[in-house]
C-alpha cells in the first residue's frame, strides 16, 4: 500500500510539472504570437542565473542554493511559468546554479513575416525555458532552418512548444502561402475547436475545425479561415484542399455502419 501511494505522489508529481498546450490550427498560432520567422539555427547555448548567496549559514554536507526572485509571466496562455528550473510562481523560489534557467539560441533571420518592429538585426537572440516539462523549446538543430513564431517579453524574444514551431521544410504549400498572406485575416473570424460528429457545419463568426484527429486534417494542412462575400466565416482553399475533403467524406462514409 505504501508503494502504491508513493507511486501515486510520483505520477502526480510528473503531471503537475508536465508542459500542457491546447490544440491550435496554425492560424490562431500565426494571430496571436508577436512575431513569426523563418530563421537557421546558428548556435545553442544554455543560461545560467546569476545568484546571490543567502546569509543563512551553510549546513555540513549540504548542497549549497541560492534563492531568486522569479516573476516572469511566460506562456502564450498567460500563467507563470519556465525560466526558472522549475514551475515558478511570484516569490522566492530556491535553485541549484549549476541548473540552467533557459536555453538561448542565436538565429539568422531568413525571412519575416509578422513583427519586422522587433527584428532589429539579421541575427537575434531567443530564449526558451530549460525544459520540455516547462514548455521549452529543447531540440532546435543548428544548422536548420525553422518557422519560429513566439512574444516579446520585456527585452527577449521568447518561444514555448505552445507556439507554432517546425521544420521549415515540413510546411505544406498552403501553410507557407498562409505566412505570407492568407493567415494575416486574424479578426474577422474566429477558429473555433469541435469534436468528431458533434461539429457544426457552420456557425456565426466561427469556422469549425475538428480537432478529434479521428480524420484527416485537412484545414491545417490547406486551407484558411475568412471571411467571404457574404460576410459569412468559411474555410478556404483550393484544389488540394478540395481533394483532401472528398477523401475525408468518402473515409467517414466507410465507417459509417450500414443498416
Amino acid at each position: 500500500m505504501k508503494l502504491l501511494a508513493g507511486l501515486l505522489v510520483v505520477c502526480y508529481l510528473q503531471a503537475s510539472l508536465a508542459c500542457y498546450c491546447s490544440l491550435d490550427h496554425p492560424q490562431k498560432k500565426y494571430c496571436t504570437a508577436d512575431y513569426a520567422i523563418r530563421g537557421k539555427i546558428i548556435t545553442k547555448e544554455n543560461v545560467y542565473q546569476h545568484v546571490e548567496p543567502t546569509t543563512k549559514a551553510p549546513v555540513e554536507n549540504e548542497p549549497i542554493q541560492s534563492m531568486v526572485r522569479f516573476a516572469e509571466p511566460v506562456g502564450f496562455g498567460g500563467g507563470p511559468v519556465g525560466f526558472g528550473g522549475g514551475p515558478v510562481g511570484v516569490g522566492n523560489t530556491p535553485i541549484d546554479s549549476k541548473r540552467p534557467i533557459a536555453i538561448k539560441y542565436f538565429v539568422r533571420v531568413e525571412k519575416i513575416y509578422k513583427g519586422k518592429d522587433l527584428m532589429t538585426d539579421k541575427k537575434v537572440e531567443i530564449i526558451t525555458p530549460p525544459t520540455d516539462s516547462l514548455c521549452g523549446v529543447v531540440n532546435l538543430e543548428v544548422n536548420s532552418v525553422y518557422l519560429l513564431s513566439g512574444r516579446k517579453w520585456e527585452n527577449d524574444l521568447r518561444i514555448e512548444t505552445c507556439g507554432w514551431i517546425a521544420k521549415y521544410d515540413d510546411l505544406s504549400r498552403r501553410q507557407r502561402q498562409g505566412l505570407k498572406k492568407t493567415y494575416n485575416n486574424c479578426d474577422d473570424c474566429q477558429i473555433q475547436l469541435c469534436y468528431g460528429p458533434y461539429c457544426p457545419s457552420k456557425q456565426e463568426g466561427l469556422c469549425m475545425w475538428d480537432s478529434s484527429g479521428l480524420y484527416e486534417d485537412c484545414e491545417s494542412k490547406y486551407a484558411h479561415c475568412m471571411e467571404n462575400k457574404k460576410g459569412k466565416c468559411i474555410w478556404n482553399g483550393k484544389s488540394d484542399y478540395k481533394a483532401c475533403k472528398s477523401k475525408r467524406e468518402a473515409e467517414k462514409e466507410a465507417r459509417t455502419p450500414k443498416i
